[in-house]
């Protein structure tokens, strides 16, 4: 049970949520609408993944988000912190009946 405690005091950080929708333009290109769903303040942890790539070590930072849940949210959603627009990688409920859920995601490569 000590696991699935999380200190409210420490969701300090503003983040937006957009629900993004995906279709296709007039000429059958991909086109994105996105959309504000809400703001939450939330709990966030640096995470570095390390790997080889080219006979080279390289290091990629994604971010923990611990913050409350949000119906309907799912993984092709857009959350934009301190400027930064993030994707969803991950959505891990912390338990069943916790209000909060950990958000794994990654800078958008643009």
């Amino acid at each position: 049970m000590e696991a699935n405690r999380v200190n409210i005091g420490e969701l300090d950080t503003l983040v937006t949520f957009y629900s993004v929708e995906r279709g296709i333009g007039d000429q059958g290109q991909k086109t994105t609408q996105r959309t504000q769903h809400c703001r939450l303040y939330a709990k966030l942890e640096p995470l570095t993944d390390e790997y080889v790539s080219d006979d080279n070590l390289e290091a990629r930072t994604s971010l923990s988000v611990t913050t409350y849940k949000v119906a309907g949210m799912n993984i092709r959603w857009q959350l934009e912190i301190n400027g930064v627009d993030y994707e969803i990688k991950s959505i891990d409920p912390i338990s069943r009946w916790s209000p909060l859920c950990v958000i794994t995601a990654a800078t958008i490569e643009k």
